[in-house]
Parts: structure tokens; sequence; C-alpha cells
């Protein structure tokens, strides 16, 4: 494939995730001023990383919300910062007050076993 079609190259960069996170942490240790990083941002663990570690202050999920439009949301239960009594408390009620139920009996009916599991 001619490198001008790859995907995995944008005018001659290599994509890789947190694309822009170099440049991002350049700016801030160079002029002290607050930064934003995005580029392949595509986890929730991997945001959190890259503000904890001062990298950037800020992470943009453009494209990433795009795809997951509850990224924020999701990202909310991954990192554990829901409220554990109300842990779809946060979303939309239209659909929050659903997942709460589906999770309830999630709970109650335990991990998913196929037949011949459940039958020995």
């Amino acid at each position: 494939m001619s490198r001008l079609l790859d995907p995995l190259t944008i005018r001659g960069v290599a994509s890789r995730n947190g694309l822009a996170l170099s440049l991002a942490e350049r700016i801030k240790s160079e002029t002290g001023l607050k930064t934003m990083a995005g580029g392949l941002i595509v986890d929730p663990h991997q945001a959190e990383a890259v503000t904890i570690s001062g990298q950037a202050d800020l992470v943009s999920i453009g494209r990433e919300a795009l795809r997951e439009p509850n990224f924020a949301l999701r990202a909310e239960q991954a990192l554990g910062a829901a409220d554990p009594k109300s842990p779809f408390g946060n979303w939309p009620p239209q659909i929050g007050w659903w997942l709460s139920s589906r999770e309830r009996k999630i709970q109650q009916l335990g991990p998913w076993r196929s037949a011949e599991e459940a039958a020995a």
C-alpha cells in the first residue's frame, strides 16, 4: 500500500496511541502553559494516565466520542468513579434507569455458563 494511502500514517508520521502527546508534553514543559493531548486516546485508563503523569492537563477524545458517544460515562465506571449505589446515575435518565435494573439482574444471575458447564 502506498504511504499516501496508508491509514496508519498521517502526513508521513506513523500513527500511534496518544499521537500528539509528546508535542503537548514538550509545550507544557517549555512554556508552563496548560496543554491538551489528543490523537488516538481510546481508553479511559490511557486518558487518566496522561493527566496523572502531568504529560498534559486535558485529554481530547473527539473521534473516540464519535465511535463511542458514551465514552465519558463508561470511563467513569471503568475508573471506579461511579457511585457504587447508583452506577448509572449520571447517564441520561431515559436509559440510566434501565441499565441500573439490568445490572442488578446480571449480578443476581452470576457469571454466564454454557449448558454443559451448568449441567456438570
